[in-house]
């Protein structure tokens, strides 16, 4: 039997792969599929066909707890090509787990988080930051279309450099140097 923990964006669910023990079953399960199944690699890109049960206990491992994936097919489209620098569950683990005295976890240090952002990004804190800011920003955009509003998208002018310095460069209007203004995506319709 071997128990793997599917995810999709901020959701995930356990699945369950175990030997066929009827011989006339539709979907059968060797020990080879099985051992296949255990040596996937952790953050692989898989295909799963099977079916939806109540586990026996709620999951306590998943975002998805009334329910598991009993795994009839299971292809690897993508495998990571390097081991990765740090682990979901490692990113993903609370500050307070780390201050245990038998804590036994890899801690994940800012430096390392920011060099792997892609990886970090995917922790349910980091998607929860985003899902908040994407609300607050659909409140005001519903409330700006409500006063007939309409959306514009301009060009920025940064009073800074960018990160990466590729875009700097010097504006020069009415005979001097400005300091560029702000602009609030919104203009209000006329007519």
């Amino acid at each position: 039997m071997v128990f793997l923990n599917l995810r999709q964006q901020n959701h995930s669910i356990q699945a369950l792969m175990e030997v066929s023990k009827d011989e006339n079953a539709e979907h059968q399960i060797s020990k080879q599929m099985l051992k296949y199944a255990a040596s996937v690699p952790t953050e692989a890109i898989v295909m799963v066909e099977g079916r939806l049960k109540a586990p026996f206990e709620e999951v306590k491992s998943a975002s998805v707890s009334d329910a598991e994936v009993v795994i009839h097919k299971m292809h690897t489209l993508v495998e990571p090509t390097v081991t990765l620098p740090i682990s979901y569950a490692d990113a993903s683990r609370p500050a307070d787990d780390f201050a245990k005295e038998d804590a036994q976890f890899a801690t994940v240090s800012l430096q390392t988080r920011l060099n792997n952002r892609v990886i970090d990004l995917r922790t349910d804190t980091n998607l929860a930051i985003f899902k908040i800011q994407s609300a607050v920003g659909g409140v005001f955009r519903r409330f700006l279309e409500s006063k007939q509003f309409v959306e514009i998208h301009t060009p920025k002018l940064q009073g800074a450099a960018t990160e990466s310095g590729a875009s700097v460069f010097k504006v020069g209007y009415f005979k001097g140097k400005r300091s560029p203004l702000l602009a609030f995506p919104f203009v209000p319709r006329t007519g």
